[in-house]
């Protein structure tokens, strides 16, 4: 019985069992006042009777003083009880006589920047040590409260939907964040904040509290002032507000922030240059910093470094990888372990081919120009990895074009009707496609058939009539004949000193027809002018046209025109052009984790079922779903238009992931892509307290998870300690002044005369 009692009053003392025999001793005033009743022995006689006479007038009075005073005796010592029992009386405590409970919701951040560790802890630990507190001290009160955990990766699904606190929950809660696992992702703070909060409004608890443990980075809190204004919205809710730094200090952090190179040009046994950049968030320069290479699974025996990197700096390393069989790799760079182990790698996916072919079509038989092109690209194919192939404009009509990383069409007079779709359709899939004018060209095709309104054809402008001479001795070509813009395909000939540019003469171009604007700005275009001749003739154009380059020349490509074949800087400029417009993997190869990956393809080509494997080889066997797409193929019937399609969102482990699609006949065809940790949470910079009190406004509490006394601080019975004790003094207080007004005074001798 007596264990009974004590889990009834559990809920409102940390120590019932104290309380009891406290409560017992509610009896001591009670006998003693007894005792005091038959003290004396009555014993009357005629003096008395006067006396009882006055004492029934005043009897009532003194019995209700005697009670009174019975009662604050009786009072003084339950409070003496409660306080040594440790009374709880707070909101959370009287609702379970209301039905009701508090609501405890905490936003566990799980963004990258939460698996900074030190020492053998983590900032993502600290947090999970902290819910384990809350929810400890919780249970000691089981019943009366509950508790809700979102992670901020997922803000509308709760990990934990509104559990009671209880030791069963208890232990649950530590096998449940035992197996969490911190994301590698750069996740918004704000929404998290923005659902919290939605949720907690809705909520008919009495009391309502939220803990938002993170990091406080200072780059997210300074970026967002929308942070602070939604943390002081809480107050206006009646929420209270933890926020719960699981960081105190800035650890030092190296991260690898880009692994860049030009893998459109990359091929078997062509070494393939690449660039790895690295960024410093430390607040000290930091000395030979090592680079290793994983190819394909295996370090690379010789690794690379960095001398040094200043504070807050950024510094870049080229180095060269060289596959030797053709096909799929993945290439993974890193740097040894610090603050964040995660952003110290990226990953690299690549498919590489025997040779990157490319096509020449040239409108002249002899295709004289078509062979200077292809020796510019190809004079060592095991330098380049270029393989040119030179055909004529009926080759475009009878052959696959997919195959090409980029295609030439050099001094043509048309294209048959039948080659002009292929060619879009090549274009719009992500194909490089370079024009090169010449005596041949009709311009009347041109302007009628490959030109459209706005720029929006294969061809980007509409031309003269005929073609334009400038004569040597012309004085207006003294000093270098073309102008370049800024761009990448002219990076090597920026500058005042070019001399072998300076010595290039145009002789021959194609006028713009004379209704056609020559400045970009006077038209509604996509249209970019790269290339200016001394006279302000523009003869170089950049468009886009679906997800392809297109660059188109008003000059040729040999030597009829102009001297540029014989001039050193041609070789250079075509490998440059080549890469720039080259034909990209049909597929995205590389993404930032988190982000789905969307598959659609043709139910006539593939079943619905497919695999992902994911980085730490854990196989996903997905079924598509038939899809319309938004937007028919021009030509197309509609019930060939429909696909099979799915989203993968478990894309939160940075690695490659392998796609495996099952053709009709179940012949295994695999997609690689690479998902890279975020950039942005390398800066480990902390929010200072006072710049955090100020934008989240002084209903908001700073705690800090190293320190979890605030967890025991913040339970209401600290308060009720105080008022216990105010209580207790003015009963103290009143039953002096009692026992004194019913005591016997003995009087003084003058007095009584």
């Amino acid at each position: 019985m007596f264990s009974s009692l004590v889990n009834a009053l559990s809920p409102f003392f940390l120590n019932p069992a104290i309380f009891i025999p406290g409560a017992a001793l509610i009896a001591a005033p009670i006998i003693i006042h007894l005792l005091n009743r038959l003290r004396f022995k009555k014993v009357r006689f005629a003096a008395m009777e006067f006396l009882l006479q006055s004492q029934k007038r005043n009897k009532r009075r003194i019995l209700f003083e005697q009670l009174l005073l019975l009662l604050l005796r009786i009072m003084a010592v339950l409070m003496i009880a409660a306080l040594v029992a440790r009374l709880i009386v707070n909101p959370n405590q009287l609702a379970i006589l209301k039905g009701e409970k508090s609501h405890q919701l905490v936003l566990l951040d799980d963004s990258i920047s939460m698996q900074d560790r030190w020492a053998e802890t983590s900032a993502f630990e600290q947090g999970k040590k902290t819910i384990v507190e809350i929810v400890e001290q919780g249970s000691k009160r089981p019943g009366t409260q509950k508790l809700t955990v979102l992670l901020l990766s997922e803000p509308d699904v709760p990990f934990i939907n509104g559990e009671e606190m209880n030791e069963q929950f208890l232990i649950k809660l530590i096998e449940d964040l035992g197996t969490l696992k911190c994301t590698s992702q750069s996740l918004e703070l704000l929404a998290g904040l923005k659902s919290a909060r939605d949720r907690l409004q809705d909520e008919q608890a009495i009391s309502k509290t939220l803990h938002v443990i993170s990091d406080f980075r200072a780059h997210e809190w300074e970026a967002q002032p929308a942070l602070g204004e939604t943390v002081k919205s809480f107050e206006e809710a009646d929420i209270a507000v933890n926020l719960v730094k699981s960081v105190q200090k800035k650890n030092d952090n190296l991260a690898l922030i880009g692994l860049e190179g030009e893998l459109q040009s990359a091929a078997v046994n062509v070494p393939l240059r690449l660039t790895a950049t690295v960024r410093n968030h430390s607040d000290k320069r930091v000395e030979n910093v090592r680079i290793s290479v994983i190819r394909d699974g295996n370090e690379l025996p010789v690794p690379f470094s960095i001398d040094g990197i200043e504070a807050g700096k950024t510094a870049t390393k080229p180095f060269e990888v060289v596959f030797r069989t053709p096909g799929r790799h993945k290439l993974k760079v890193s740097l040894d372990s610090d603050a964040i182990a995660e952003d110290n790698s990226r990953f690299l996916v690549l498919e590489l081919l025997d040779t990157n072919p490319v096509l020449l079509i040239d409108g002249n038989p002899q295709a004289a120009e078509a062979k200077i092109i292809a020796d510019a690209l190809a004079a060592d194919p095991s330098l380049t990895g270029i393989s040119p192939l030179i055909q004529s404009p009926e080759f475009l009509r009878r052959n696959q074009l997919d195959r090409f990383r980029s295609i030439f069409l050099i001094n043509l007079a048309n294209l048959p009707a039948d080659a002009v779709l292929p060619l879009k359709k090549y274009v719009e899939g992500g194909g490089g496609l370079v024009w090169f004018t010449g005596e041949l060209t009709a311009p009347s095709f041109f302007n009628s058939t490959l030109y459209e309104e706005n720029g929006t054809g294969i061809f980007p402008v509409r031309l003269g009539p005929t073609w334009n001479e400038i004569p040597r001795g012309d004085i207006a070509n003294l000093g270098p004949m073309m102008n370049f813009v800024d761009h990448p395909m002219f990076q090597i000939f920026q500058g005042e000193e070019n001399p072998f540019v300076a010595a290039v003469h145009i002789d021959k171009y194609f006028r713009l027809a004379d209704d056609f604007p020559q400045r970009d700005e006077e038209r509604e275009d996509q249209v970019r002018t790269l290339v200016t001749l001394s006279n302000g003739q523009p003869i170089a154009f950049e468009h886009k046209y679906g997800q392809g380059t297109i660059i188109t020349w008003l000059t040729s490509a040999g030597s009829d025109w102009n001297d540029w074949a014989q001039n050193p800087s041609f070789v250079i400029f075509m490998l440059e052009m080549q890469k720039y417009i080259a034909k990209h993997f049909e597929r995205e190869t590389s993404r930032e984790v988190g982000v789905p990956i969307e598959i659609a393809v043709s139910p006539s080509a593939f079943s619905e079922e497919l695999e992902i494997v994911s980085p730490d080889e854990k196989i996903s066997r997905i079924k598509m779903v038939p899809k319309t797409p938004d937007v028919e193929p021009e030509g197309s019937e509609a019930a060939a238009n429909v696909l099979l399609s799915t989203d993968y969102r478990e894309t939160g482990i940075p690695g490659v992931y392998r796609i495996v699609l099952f053709n009709n006949d179940q012949i295994p065809q695999e997609r690689w892509v690479a998902f890279n940790p975020p950039g942005n949470e390398a800066d480990l910079k902390l929010v200072t307290d006072d710049d955090l009190q100020s934008m989240a406004g002084s209903a908001a509490q700073i705690q800090t998870s190293d320190d979890l006394d605030w967890v025991h601080k913040s339970d209401p019975q600290q308060e009720v300690r105080t008022w216990l004790l105010v209580i207790l003094f003015l009963i103290l207080m009143g039953e002096q002044f009692m026992a004194y007004r019913l005591s016997f005074h003995s009087r003084t001798s003058g007095a009584l005369a």
